[in-house]
C-alpha cells in the first residue's frame, strides 16, 4: 500500500495507474549506509481486496532488525522517542 522513510513528508503510495511498459507501479528508496545503519523505514503491505487487513514491515534504524507488525504503524510511532529540536551546545 505505501513506503514511508525520513526522507518522504508522506508515505509514497501504490500507483493506481498502469505502468508503462517496462516501468515500476511506484518507486521509494530506503538507505542503508557503509557502516550497517539503515534508515527507519516502513512498508505496508495489504490484502488487495482489503486494506484494512494487512502488515506493516518496519525497518530498525540502528540495528537493521526487521520486525513485523499486524497493525498499521507510522513513522512518528517509531520516531516518536526523538526530540523535537537537538541539545544546545556552548562552544
Amino acid at each position: 500500500a505505501w513506503v514511508h522513510t525520513p526522507q518522504y513528508d508522506k508515505p509514497v503510495e501504490r500507483s493506481e495507474e498502469e505502468p508503462e511498459d517496462g516501468d515500476a507501479h511506484s518507486v521509494a528508496y530506503s538507505y542503508i549506509f557503509p557502516n550497517g545503519f539503515a534508515e527507519p523505514t516502513l512498508v505496508r503491505i495489504v490484502d488487495e481486496d482489503d486494506e484494512d487487513d494487512g502488515l506493516t514491515l518496519e525497518v530498525e534504524a540502528l540495528s537493521g532488525r526487521v520486525l513485523l507488525h499486524e497493525e498499521e504503524v507510522e513513522l512518528d510511532d517509531i520516531l516518536g522517542w526523538l526530540p523535537e529540536e537537538g541539545p544546545e551546545l556552548d562552544l
